[in-house]
């Protein structure tokens, strides 16, 4: 088992924290600030209880997240000072601030770390690039990344401090959901390479601006290391723009991936074989061939990408490309299963359903034209649009001529925002059903989505072809209850 880089007397001076219970604590091999994911992890993980906000106070019980971490596997817990634990048993840290404590964890973990790390950003496609780099990277190097979409500062941190000895590539997914959080974070994280896939109205109601928007995503390459480069997406629409932010704020060296003669990782061809892509590519001068079973058209640029990240972090690039082959998507990522129904027959589910931007609306229904009823309809589940701010009017009115031209015969909306995508559909008969109601804000949540659940498979008929997309993943995994 691979510790810490910090024990739990370095914790202790770090945090400015005191143990309570540590006696016969586990040897320590990670830290986690979701419960979620503690399950998913191997033994020996703290669990850092944030406040669920900044500026709110601190709980002075043990919340039922502290108890639902020990139960998910947490061996110790970072908990604040001035909480009320009597009864507890397990190892307890007692800082003054948890998110403080985590930060300074962060800032240790980052020093003492000598190998190599990659930061990831963009409006859409971050969580696909981290996981298939990571996955690459780790054929070679012991490689550290969450097989998730966690990018917040949180998670960042824990990852910086549950750093170990060995550990030799770390690649982190970064969201720029605010206009400082760019810089701040990559001033944390200090990267040797930086990638920004794709730069697309998203957080306007926080960024104003695309071109805001664009600007704090460039100032990711704040933080990079002496001698580090930054990626870019040359297939991009606003590559042009980005690429004039980055050296704005930085002469840094700049690689570029995408269809384009100038692409120091450029696609040569590609073909789609139903289920993925057999595509050629040349990276930095060599060529290489990989298949791939992804199915969204941005997949052959974006794996080039990869690959390009790959080699400038010191891989070889044959193991980098042969290891693509066996790569396997997170969550959603625009997977097709086949779902089977209750009374017989089977459903073809394209599913998008963790992702609502204007960027991954286009790349969705591109790939969704590849696709056809086998026999049955094309039926839509759509979720609203979020975070827009003033600008939600315009992008429903393109997403819904989206919708409106991929050929839909039944139409499912959902969310409040979703109001604006039907006033805009060039149809809107089509609609049979809008569900408002979506936010997890209640203790009726679990049911609603059920209820919707139930709804939408009383209405699939063998042959059919359902589409999901949008921010309503909770929905997604309803749908896909009985799907392989």
């Amino acid at each position: 088992m691979d510790l810490l880089l910090a024990d739990l007397a370095e914790i202790a001076a770090l945090t400015g924290g005191i143990w309570w219970n540590a006696g016969g604590c586990p040897p320590l091999t990670g830290f986690s600030v979701r419960v979620k994911s503690l399950a998913r992890r191997q033994t020996g993980n703290i669990y850092a209880l944030q406040n669920r906000t900044d500026g709110k106070p601190e709980p002075v019980q043990p919340p039922d997240r502290l108890i639902e971490a020990f139960a998910a596997g947490a061996v110790a817990a970072i908990v604040p000072s001035h909480g009320d634990y009597a009864g507890m048993t397990q190892p307890l840290l007692m800082v003054d601030n948890v998110r403080t404590a985590l930060h300074s964890l962060a800032v240790a973990g980052r020093v003492r770390y000598t190998g190599r790390c990659a930061l990831i950003t963009g409006s859409a496609g971050k969580t696909g690039f981290k996981c298939l780099l990571g996955h690459v990277l780790a054929r070679q190097f012991r490689t550290r990344y969450m097989r998730n979409s966690l990018n917040s500062t949180g998670p960042i941190r824990a990852s910086l401090a549950s750093l170990r000895t060995g550990d030799e590539r770390l690649v982190l997914e970064v969201a720029v959901a605010g206009p400082d959080r760019g810089w701040q974070r990559s001033q944390l994280i200090r990267p040797h390479l930086c990638v920004i896939t794709e730069v697309e109205a998203e957080h306007l109601n926080l960024h104003k601006s695309l071109d805001a928007l664009i600007e704090a995503k460039a100032a990711v390459v704040d933080g990079l290391e002496p001698g580090g480069i930054c990626l870019l997406n040359g297939d991009s629409r606003t590559y042009a723009a980005v690429r004039r932010a980055v050296l704005g704020r930085r002469a840094v060296p700049l690689a570029v991936f995408g269809h384009g003669a100038e692409c120091d990782g450029r696609v040569l061809a590609a073909e789609f074989d139903g289920a993925g892509w057999q595509t050629r590519s040349i990276v930095d001068g060599y060529e290489v061939s990989f298949r791939v079973g992804l199915i969204g058209e941005h997949v052959p640029a974006a794996v080039t990408g990869v690959l390009l990240a790959a080699a400038r972090l010191g891989a070889d690039l044959e193991q980098a490309a042969a290891a693509v082959a066996d790569y396997r998507p997170i969550g959603t990522q625009g997977t097709l299963r086949t779902l089977r129904l209750s009374g017989g027959g089977t459903v073809r589910v394209l599913d998008y359903s963790e992702r609502a931007t204007l960027l991954s609306y286009r790349s969705a229904m591109a790939t969704l034209r590849r696709f056809a009823p086998q026999g049955g309809r094309r039926i839509g589940v759509i979720g609203e649009l979020r975070n827009l701010g003033d600008h939600l009017d315009p992008v429903s009115r393109e997403v819904a001529a989206l919708v409106g031209a991929a050929g839909f015969d039944r139409i499912y909306l959902v969310g409040a925002n979703a109001r604006a995508l039907r006033d805009h559909l060039p149809d809107p008969a089509k609609v049979v059903t809008w569900f408002p109601r979506y936010e997890d804000t209640d203790a009726d949540f679990a049911q609603r989505v059920a209820d919707m659940a139930a709804t939408l498979r009383a209405d699939l008929t063998d042959g059919d072809l359902l589409f999901v997309k949008g921010e309503i993943e909770e929905l997604g995994e309803a749908l896909r209850a009985g799907a392989p």
